[in-house]
């Protein structure tokens, strides 16, 4: 997974420049924030000094947040699965016999019709070998 690039494109996003402009405006209030204030810009001016920074820094910090973030962490295979269980426990619920009749009618129809027609193939072919061998009995009119 290009984690990377993910970021970059996180960071390209509108949602994430207004998430950066509002932490800038934070930083503003505060103590830490005086050479922003030195500027003398509100924090939309200094988006664009800053966003260029985050996007360049985002791939050297993809190893750091793919080591950090293992998908493993955020849910647990276990609790994965029983929430997966009791899904499908739910769907299977809902499926009725007719349900059920139109999926698989649905699934296997195209096929069944080509079967109809090769067995109505090969059975010509097996009674007009049978006829020209004479295997078959006279016809009865």
């Amino acid at each position: 997974m290009d984690v990377g690039g993910r970021l970059v494109a996180l960071l390209d996003t509108p949602e994430a420049g207004a998430l950066i402009i509002d932490a800038l405006n934070d930083l503003l209030t505060r103590p830490e924030g005086w050479f922003l204030l030195m500027l003398n810009q509100p924090a939309d001016q200094l988006l664009p000094m800053v966003k260029p920074f985050l996007v360049a820094t985002a791939p050297h910090l993809a190893p750091l947040v793919s080591k950090l973030v293992e998908p493993s962490s955020l849910m647990p295979p276990e609790k994965l699965r029983d929430e997966i269980d009791a899904l499908l426990a739910e769907r299977l619920e809902d499926l009725t016999p007719e349900i059920v009749k139109r999926l698989v009618h649905d699934v296997i129809s195209k096929h069944l019709a080509w079967l109809v027609v090769w067995g109505a193939v090969v059975g010509s072919l097996i009674g007009m070998l049978a006829v020209l061998l004479g295997f078959a009995p006279p016809f009865v009119s």
